[in-house]
């Protein structure tokens, strides 16, 4: 329920089922929301991604608008109805401005010679997934060949270039918007989206990984630059983090003999409903598997009086006997459980009563569920969990930590900077060398 691409209404478009986010969804408040509440509604706060979840979910409900990309017809900013019912006219004449267009003919290149990539194994590998029209993941791309058949304006994505849109729209905010130019503290998320998008594709070892990352690079220092001319030196505090590392791609580390391998729930799920048959009677016990949680049918368990606890915690049994199930757990022991330390702990954490499995399996690590081209994300281990967290500018002192931070502790500490609440469920804790 999100912003559909809908040109109709000057490109806003209407809620419909073409997304899996709005804002309407948030059950909390988050920095922007404290951030108004403080200043009486006078802070402005603004949220960018190429991704709707990206740009909505740190501007908050109470955000002045998020802008996503589409880029399958026409390649736009859009944003949702639930913040405004038309485009400001500035956003409209961006659109139409053609730069899009530019990046297409552009394509992408290597920014350095090839020896610069020392970082990266060879281009031309079986580990990454090439654009579709190419028999190859190798550079160079030509976007205006390849575009027709990877979505058009959405090959944008999976590459540098869509790093660079996200900071150049959010530039024209800050132009536009008088970002930093009052007594009142504003807010602005850029989320680089296109990292995920290339991590997927190539893995994290690819060429294309490291040259979007020198990029990167260039483009946040650019960004630095910007701020210091346009708000002033000191007069501005930024925060990096990230949602999620990656995994190495398995076929590659089976290569030089590591471990990590290839999972697949389809076996598991199969035999699990034979064996719930010939335990308990014939019946519809699996509702579905997704996420690498079990979701059982609680209407046929209470229809047939089986105790819930006993079936979970059975199902739990035989589930750890597969092949690449490190651990599994039920709701049942995450509810009435208290892990302070460990992987179960880190699924406690992200454990909704709610609306999470009857089982939740924790894979061995290295393994994903994924095609052995590329990668993905999800588990509890330190490839997927450890992420930057860096805090620049303002009265933030020169300085490093090897403390075990979190990244629910960002928010917090901003929150201390600024001197207001904290958001109304927080669980972070102020980073104390950030006030040293």
């Amino acid at each position: 329920m999100y912003c559909a691409e809908d040109t109709t209404v000057k490109g806003v478009g209407v809620e419909g089922n073409s997304g899996r986010m709005s804002p309407r969804n948030l059950k909390t408040t988050n920095l922007g929301d404290q951030m108004k509440l403080a200043s009486n509604f006078r802070s402005k706060s603004f949220g960018v991604s190429m991704k709707d979840r990206g740009a909505i979910l740190p501007a908050g409900r109470s955000a002045d608008a998020a802008y996503w990309w589409i880029g399958k017809k026409l390649g736009h900013w859009i944003t949702s109805d639930y913040y405004m019912n038309a485009l400001p006219n500035y956003v409209q004449e961006y659109n139409s401005s053609g730069h899009q267009d530019q990046r297409i003919q552009e394509g992408w290149s290597l920014l350095l010679p090839e020896s610069k990539y020392d970082e990266s194994i060879t281009d031309n590998n079986p580990h990454e997934a090439p654009f579709r029209g190419k028999n190859s993941p190798t550079f160079p791309y030509d976007f205006s060949q390849l575009a027709p058949e990877n979505g058009n304006y959405e090959i944008l994505k999976s590459s540098y270039h869509g790093n660079q849109m996200v900071a150049d729209f959010g530039k024209l905010l800050i132009e536009q918007e008088e970002l930093g130019q009052d007594d009142h503290t504003d807010l602005l998320t850029l989320s680089f989206s296109s990292t995920d998008y290339i991590g997927h594709q190539f893995g994290p070892q690819s060429m294309e990984a490291q040259d979007m990352y020198i990029r990167l690079d260039k483009t946040i220092g650019e960004l630095l630059k910007y701020l210091d001319d346009k708000v002033g030196k000191g007069e501005y505090i930024i925060f990096l983090t990230a949602d999620h590392g990656a995994a190495h791609v398995p076929s590659y580390l089976k290569k030089h003999n590591m471990a990590p391998s290839y999972w697949n729930s389809a076996t598991l799920e199969s035999e699990i409903e034979s064996l719930l048959d010939q335990k308990y009677g014939e019946g519809d016990y699996l509702e579905k598997y997704s996420n690498d949680q079990i979701f059982l049918d609680r209407s046929t368990i209470a229809t047939k009086g089986i105790d819930y606890q006993e079936i979970t915690d059975w199902v739990v049994s035989k589930c750890v006997e597969y092949d690449g199930v490190a651990k599994a757990i039920s709701a049942y022991h995450l509810t009435n459980s208290d892990f302070t330390e460990g992987v179960l702990a880190t699924i406690q954490n992200g454990f909704n009563q709610k609306s999470s499995g009857d089982i939740i399996l924790i894979l061995e690590p290295g393994w994903i569920t994924y095609g052995p081209q590329g990668t993905t994300h999800g588990s509890v281990y330190p490839y997927d969990t450890h992420v930057p967290s860096l805090f620049f500018g303002g009265n933030v002192p020169t300085g490093s930590t090897q403390r075990v931070t979190n990244v629910v502790d960002i928010t917090a500490t901003i929150c201390a900077l600024l001197n207001i609440q904290a958001p109304n469920a927080c669980i972070g804790e102020p980073i104390e060398e950030i006030f040293e």
